[in-house]
């Protein structure tokens, strides 16, 4: 019976192995409600902010903690924040926390000692041609090539036009919106550009700006960034990282469910940030690469 019963537990304990997670903490004033974790493990998507649970109030310090579990690919994700509120409408007074990078470690816990106010959310809408089936924006908070937390959302169509609609949580009233829209067409991703020129740009406090893009051509990728044989670059890994050395142009970093962790347009030399043990797929122009990392 006692051999039955060990045998029963080592197999639940090999079934449940590949569900590690990561549980983060957060140490706030007792007065939060609730609070969410948001950073690079989540894309900063305000749609998909990860709520914290409340753990324990300690009146005495007049403090609460909250937490969470996440994948252990957190503590490759970079920076992330806590923010706060039924509607999380404040974010942490203090500077950005770093995903904890020690070898092997399970859990973090952060301290955030007061939150403020953050901007009023934007919205930004696009009414494009009716042709256009995915619509992508760029630009503001980096000129880089469009991922999926960059798509827009179809709100409305009628027989001539689309409106798709993104909308803008960090927002400051003294920096000025300078976005470019990219198109697909007939099951494409975002092989179009506008072709509206300049860039559309907004400066105010409106909750909602409304541009018209009304034709898009064909995307051509810069001359610094063409597409670059495969033979001309190299793959490694070292000390938990993945480096791709070489010439190259476009490299993504996936996790083994299909998770973005890094991604970069470049011609400079590509290391990762400290990766967990287990299997990645990385991407190099349009090759993919399986990588374990032990």
């Amino acid at each position: 019976m006692k051999k039955q019963l060990y045998t029963l537990a080592l197999l639940l304990l090999v079934a449940t192995s590949g569900f590690a997670q990561f549980t983060l903490t957060a140490t706030v004033p007792s007065s939060t409600l609730q609070c969410y974790a948001s950073g690079g493990f989540n894309g900063w998507a305000p749609l998909a902010n990860t709520p914290m649970t409340l753990m324990s109030t300690d009146n005495s310090k007049g403090t609460s903690l909250f937490g969470v579990d996440l994948p252990l690919t957190f503590v490759s994700s970079g920076t992330f924040q806590i923010v706060a509120g039924t509607d999380w409408a404040f974010a942490q007074s203090d500077p950005q926390f770093t995903a904890t990078t020690t070898a092997g470690a399970t859990t973090q816990n952060v301290v955030v000692t007061s939150f403020k106010l953050l901007p009023s959310p934007i919205e930004i809408d696009v009414t494009v041609p009716v042709a256009v089936n995915d619509c992508y924006i760029v630009g503001y908070w980096g000129w880089t090539l469009p991922t999926a937390a960059k798509k827009m959302d179809l709100i409305s169509t009628t027989s001539i036009d689309k409106t798709f609609s993104y909308i803008i949580y960090d927002k400051s009233p003294s920096h000025v919106i300078s976005v470019k829209f990219l198109a697909g067409l007939n099951g494409t991703n975002w092989t179009y550009q506008q072709t509206a020129t300049p860039n559309f740009n907004y400066s105010g406090t409106d909750p909602l700006v409304s541009f018209v893009c009304d034709a898009f051509n064909a995307y051509a990728a810069p001359a610094a960034i063409m597409t670059i044989n495969a033979d001309n670059y190299s793959i490694k890994t070292i000390n938990r990282k993945i480096e791709v050395a070489g010439k190259y142009s476009n490299v993504t970093l996936f996790s083994v469910q299909g998770k973005i962790i890094q991604s970069t347009t470049s011609e400079k030399a590509f290391i990762s940030n400290d990766l967990t043990p287990g299997m990645y797929i990385i991407r190099v122009d349009n090759k993919s690469y399986k990588q374990v990392i032990n």
